[in-house]
């Protein structure tokens, strides 16, 4: 039996070698495995990176789009307004009287979108379109619903009274619109109508299959 010991140690020692072998060998292969997964990651990246960032080839055509459409860009707001006047004795009216006006008011606003007015440019962040804020854009166009007075026969000449009460109303009516310009829902809306028109702009061009977020930014005002 003795003979033997040293062959059964033999045997033991060989088939601990060979169970360290194939624990190097699945050490060598899980770590290679990691780093080709590791590798193919970082490949995936770059590519989603590389993919992400095609549209920067297309800023210069993007603006020059902008620039030619910026007449289809403009937002529209309708507001009913009711107006009191206070007409007196003239070739049109027979006698001096109180005139309520209802009138429906749109009021178009936009962008400035010539070329020296606004930026676009790659930004951490996303897509930045840096530009002035809206403006009003056109005269407000006002539709007359109604004239209420009380004594109708007052009118002498029923169009020649409703263009002299519009001529007293318009200026107003700017004035208003210029001071609507700054308010956040038509931001809002304008902001929406550019967005929406370089995106697909964007997406039309070869290679372009994803965007980043597109944000519009205003300059910092003076202090």
């Amino acid at each position: 039996m003795t003979l033997n010991k040293p062959m059964m140690f033999t045997g033991i020692a060989g088939l601990v070698v060979v169970a360290l072998m194939g624990l190097g060998l699945f050490a060598y292969f899980h770590e290679h495995n990691h780093v080709k997964e590791l590798e193919l990651q970082l490949s995936e990246a770059q590519e989603t990176r590389a993919a992400t960032t095609q549209y920067t080839k297309y800023l210069d055509a993007a603006k020059t789009a902008l620039t030619e459409k910026k007449g289809e860009l403009m937002a529209s707001v309708v507001r009913d307004q009711t107006v009191f006047l206070r007409v007196k004795k003239s070739p049109v009216f027979r006698a001096n009287e109180e005139v309520v006006m209802h009138l429906a008011v749109t009021y178009t606003f936009g962008f400035d979108l010539s070329p020296d007015k606004f930026t676009l440019a790659n930004q951490p962040e996303g897509m930045a379109v840096t530009v002035g804020p809206p403006l009003l854009m056109a005269a407000p166009d006002v539709k007359v619903i109604l004239v209420e007075v009380s004594d109708k026969s007052i009118i002498l000449d029923e169009a020649a009274a409703t263009a002299a009460l519009m001529k007293d109303v318009t200026e107003d009516f700017a004035a208003r619109g210029a001071a609507m310009a700054s308010n956040d829902d038509v931001k809002a809306l304008c902001e929406k109508k550019l967005i929406e028109f370089l995106r697909a702009f964007l997406l039309k061009q070869p290679d372009v299959k994803f965007l980043p977020g597109i944000l519009v930014k205003y300059p910092a005002q003076p202090s």
